[in-house]
């Protein structure tokens, strides 16, 4: 009976110990999960138009863009300190209405002066292509003022869910991070300081690596946190012009040098080809001095028979003739 007893009690205790280790090894947002959309984008940086309109304000315009660039930040944030270097090339252009202008917006953020369907404070409408998992542009978000009444914080808040959205990030599953409110949870918060959590990023990670319209869960070596820290990261170029400032320059040093090389070799071989076509020099005059006499007789000669054909032709009359003068 004792030794049933001790068997008894010892496995209870192992299976205490085996909960109570199970508990720390899985961690509390092991079950919290994020939606992922159909599409993502393959082309930056995105353009980002504000339609101010009569349910507006002008410090709604900063007030967005603050809320852009915090997903920036998150992002940065996040490449660094969990190795997510595929998002690195993640960026935007800012456009607003009456003070700069792009042709063909990517997406369009405009105000509403009432609520929406299901009383939602902001909407994305966007469409995408089935095969290349790409989003039509352009997207387009609205974000109700209550007719420009709404704060800076408000309007900033939902700009930055929507825009989650217009990325490609769905809806979180829970409505705080271990330290603030969950950005991308269906009712997050309006009015309190909110940043993108960890669980926003990593869900961007995810459409990158080819995961569409399905739900994934933070990694348990990521903690589930909000990202404020940091600065928004320097715009990253395209690969082509990477490689234009990497290999132009010693390309183009190379170019010149053969092109000078080139044409002093082409001026050479033009000095050598003109003086083999050149006439040969004369040989000098005969040193005979038999010949050097007979040129200056000839030409006697000839002056000669020129005069005497001359003079045969007509009969000169060399004898003085007298002046007549007339008179008046």
């Amino acid at each position: 009976m004792s030794v049933t007893k001790v068997g008894l009690i010892s496995i209870l205790i192992a299976v205490l110990l085996l909960n109570s280790f199970t508990t720390l090894i899985i961690p509390a947002h092991a079950a919290i999960s994020i939606e992922l959309e159909e599409f993502r984008w393959n082309r930056f940086p995105i353009s980002v138009y504000v339609e101010m309109n009569q349910w507006s304000i002008l410090d709604y315009a900063p007030a967005i863009r603050e809320g852009l660039d915090n997903w920036l930040k998150a992002i940065w944030n996040y490449t660094n300190a969990y190795d997510g270097q595929s998002l690195a090339m993640i960026s935007y252009t800012y456009y607003v209405k009456d003070i700069n202008s792009t042709g063909n917006p990517d997406v369009i953020i405009s105000f509403a002066p009432y609520e929406m369907s299901g009383k939602a404070v902001g909407l994305t409408t966007y469409k995408y292509d089935d095969t290349a998992h790409e989003p039509i542009t352009p997207i387009i978000i609205n974000i109700t003022t209550h007719s420009a009444t709404e704060t800076d914080i408000f309007v900033k808040n939902v700009a930055m869910h929507e825009f989650g959205h217009a990325l490609g990030v769905g809806h979180a599953s829970s409505p705080n991070t271990e330290n603030g409110p969950e950005l991308m949870y269906y009712a997050s918060s309006k009015s309190g300081i909110i940043f993108p959590s960890t669980l926003d990023v990593y869900a961007l990670t995810q459409i990158y690596q080819g995961h569409f319209g399905q739900t994934t869960q933070l990694p348990s070596s990521v903690p589930y946190v909000m990202l404020p820290e940091g600065a928004i990261p320097p715009t990253r170029m395209p690969q082509w012009q990477t490689y234009l400032q990497q290999y132009v320059p010693p390309i183009a040093v190379v170019a010149i040098f053969l092109l000078l090389s080139l044409t002093v070799v082409a001026y050479v071989t033009r000095r050598k080809t003109d003086a083999s076509r050149s006439p040969p020099i004369p040989p000098p005059p005969p040193t005979d001095s038999n010949s050097a006499l007979r040129a200056p007789e000839l030409q006697i000669d000839n002056v000669k028979t020129r005069f005497s054909k001359a003079t045969s032709a007509k009969t000169l009359d060399f004898r003085p003739k007298r002046a007549e003068v007339g008179l008046w």
